[in-house]
């Protein structure tokens, strides 16, 4: 279905998509669409930018500072379309990969910092208003589907706070692994 209403403001900030039909499951879909005939590995499919290059101070400030990318991971063929989004941020450069998400689901994170001390970091982050004791932090879960092709844990990884008294916090962690289809929990 097409967008059927598109609306700009009166100073140009804003642009609106909506889908005037009001059935269930009506939503406005954004297709970037490339004119290259003939896709090969590492062409970059479409993307969307995001900038100040008003920005007075200039020099790294007026530099893309973050960015979406659909990038081919291979040549496309009648059997073959595998493309991975590459997500760009900048610190005192142009935006560049720092993460990617692969055709076949394998998430990548990327540093390029260079002290010692330095790397990757994958954070989980409960924001709460009102942390409890033993309220649960976060959780990993490896599933599989089983040989009746149902979903099933193999092996889980979850972290508790056990106190969130300021200047007293203490955690909890447990592994779980199933072994012979029973949960058992490794501290």
């Amino acid at each position: 279905m097409a967008i059927s209403k598109i609306t700009g403001s009166a100073l140009g900030k804003d642009v609106i998509m909506k889908d005037v039909a009001t059935a269930d499951g009506s939503s406005p879909t954004l297709t970037l669409q490339t004119g290259d005939t003939n896709i090969e590995a590492n062409d970059v499919l479409g993307s969307i930018n995001f900038q100040a290059p008003d920005e007075g101070t200039g020099t790294d400030a007026i530099l893309v500072a973050a960015g979406i990318s659909a990038i081919s991971e291979g040549d496309f063929s009648s059997s073959n379309n595998a493309t991975k989004l590459s997500f760009k941020t900048g610190a005192s450069e142009a935006a560049s990969e720092k993460m990617s998400l692969s055709s076949g689901g394998n998430l990548t994170i990327i540093s390029n910092d260079a002290g010692a001390g330095a790397g990757p970091v994958f954070k989980f982050r409960r924001n709460s208003s009102s942390p409890a004791d033993n309220d649960l932090i976060g959780a990993i879960d490896w599933t599989s589907e089983n040989s009746d092709g149902n979903e099933h844990d193999f092996l889980n990884l979850t972290a508790r706070m056990r106190d969130v008294t300021a200047g007293s916090e203490d955690v909890s962690y447990a592994w779980t692994a199933y072994l012979n289809g029973t949960g058992r929990e490794i501290q």
